[in-house]
């Protein structure tokens, strides 16, 4: 009879995931299909008619911008091992609340939040427009900093 050895466990998990939602006060949250491209935890998607996908430029403007990609119990990785909502699968968009999301560099809380839409990182958060690369959010602002990339709380309200 073998016995496992050598393993470790975690008793404590880390204060905050990407997509999860912050807590239980007031929020909005409305489900999509997802219909071209993945869509990561804690990203800022399109949703147009109930079709969720990856934010692109124009899309915040136009009013188009649907919200942030919400982590919920159900969800798997795929066949890269990779944690995000595929083509074809529902997504959970929170447009109105407060969610942990990813940002790609170092924010304040009294930052404006701007969208990435092109180059890598796409539906991540910043602080600028990156050469044109992100555009600004209206009605959202950040709850917490961070040093550099990292998680933070944001509270958006579409």
């Amino acid at each position: 009879m073998s016995v496992q050895s050598a393993t470790d466990y975690t008793t404590e998990h880390g204060a905050a995931v990407a997509g999860a939602v912050v807590d239980g006060q007031v929020k909005n949250i409305r489900s999509g299909v997802v219909t071209s491209g993945a869509l990561g935890f804690g990203r800022f998607c399109g949703l147009n008619a109930g079709i969720a996908t990856p934010i692109a430029a124009g899309l915040i403007a136009a009013g188009l911008g649907g919200g942030f990609v919400v982590r919920t119990q159900d969800d798997v990785a795929n066949s890269s091992d990779v944690l995000q909502k595929e083509i074809g699968s529902t997504a959970s968009i929170l447009d109105f609340g407060e969610v942990w999301v990813e940002t790609d560099e170092a924010v304040a809380t009294t930052d404006s939040v701007f969208v990435r839409i092109a180059g890598g990182n796409v539906g991540m958060v910043r602080s600028d427009v990156d050469t044109a690369d992100a555009e600004a959010l209206p009605n959202a602002r950040f709850v917490t900093a961070t040093a550099g990339a990292g998680l933070v709380k944001v509270v958006f309200r579409r």
